[in-house]
């Protein structure tokens, strides 16, 4: 049986690489969900796992919460989302964006989190938060991700939803990691196979 799964968040869930030292910026296809399925299905010699990708460079919280336009794409709120996709389990990758919102706070990022988890279970699909990387912009916004990417730990603990905490994954355990940054925010083609490993890790419970 082929497991599908629905891929939404920002611009590091799409895979976006910056120009960089004269290269262009690209969109890479070493998306964390294109590795993780890679390795998902390498691992039972056949498709068991097809990861949708629909992530919105840009794009908060609220916008896949709500609905919204983000750069000319239009989000559709979550509540229709849900209802026009078969796949049987929502992945959320979120958190830089959010912490660029002015007034954002801790507690409105976790009841968010609660509308995620209750909309995506009451739909009857299992809910998924991955967290962003860690950033390298400023200690003002790195201090406000870490935050809510904290406040995420904590919901999610009390609402026991599975999370991929790809924060604290590589500030822990990738050595220097802002070496792998193509720049302040974007992971490079390392980092993005790095949280693939970590989301083909949480998924493989889901894959059978």
């Amino acid at each position: 049986m082929v497991v599908k799964v629905l891929i939404c968040g920002d611009s590091t869930a799409a895979g976006f690489v910056p120009a960089k030292n004269g290269a262009p910026s690209y969109t890479t296809t070493s998306t964390p969900s294109a590795i993780a399925e890679s390795i998902l299905n390498a691992r039972q010699g056949c498709m068991t796992a097809q990861l949708e990708n629909v992530a919105v460079g840009g794009s908060n919280f609220g916008q896949w919460l709500d609905g919204g336009m983000i750069g000319g794409i239009q989000i559709i709120p979550l509540s229709q989302r849900l209802a026009g996709t078969d796949a049987k389990v929502i992945v959320m990758q979120l958190g830089i964006n959010d912490a660029f919102i002015a007034g954002i706070t801790v507690e409105t990022y976790m009841a968010q989190i609660e509308r995620f988890r209750n909309a995506v279970l009451s739909s009857g699909k299992t809910p998924i938060f991955m967290t962003d990387n860690p950033i390298s912009y400023s200690s003002t916004h790195n201090g406000i991700l870490w935050s809510l990417m904290n406040g995420v730990r904590v919901k999610a603990g009390e609402l026991g939803m599975q999370i991929v905490d790809c924060n604290d994954a590589i500030a822990r355990h990738v050595d220097n990691w802002p070496q792998f940054m193509a720049d302040s925010i974007h992971p490079d083609e390392t980092l993005y196979r790095f949280m693939g490993s970590l989301l083909a890790t949480a998924l493989a419970r889901h894959v059978i």
